[in-house]
């Protein structure tokens, strides 16, 4: 059985540490790398997150603005219910105005109507009952010839 010799188990320890010392700086780099894209990621976040919170902001203001304009809205809208209800009070007078002179109108027309119709109906009755009472006339009687005359 050979054993190795110092100088042998030197060599392979000083191949192992260089190998391990490869490994490790391999592994130092991909850290290197991990750590500046999570640095990377956690800048962008930062930024989209600054991004969104001013969007909100933003948003956020729309918001009350529209808010406002639609109180102001419902404001202006009451308003005009209260006008019109103003000119629905002022015009149920002359409405009922109008309904009655309507009325009378249809009322004295059918008077009117009924009067003339009564009047026409006496007329024609009076007529009828006069014609039936006057005495028929007499008989004319026949043309004669006529005579030649005398003297």
């Amino acid at each position: 059985m050979d054993r190795p010799t110092r100088e042998e188990v030197d060599t392979k320890l000083a191949l192992v540490e260089a190998r391990l010392e490869t490994k490790l700086e391999r592994i130092d780099g991909k850290m290197s790398r991990l750590i500046d894209q999570l640095a990377a990621f956690a800048q962008q976040s930062r930024e989209d997150y600054a991004d969104l919170k001013a969007e909100h902001h933003r948003t956020r203001q729309d918001f009350q603005a529209l808010r406002g304009e639609f109180n102001g809205l419902r404001g202006e809208f009451n308003g005009l219910r209260g006008e019109f209800n103003g000119l629905r009070s002022e015009t149920q007078s002359t409405r009922l105005t109008i309904v009655i002179t309507v009325l009378g109108t249809g009322i004295a027309l059918f008077v009117a109507l009924n009067g003339a119709m009564g009047g026409f109906i006496t007329a024609f009755q009076t007529g009828i009952t006069a014609y039936s009472a006057a005495p028929a006339p007499a008989p004319t009687p026949p043309p004669t010839a006529a005579r030649p005359n005398d003297g």
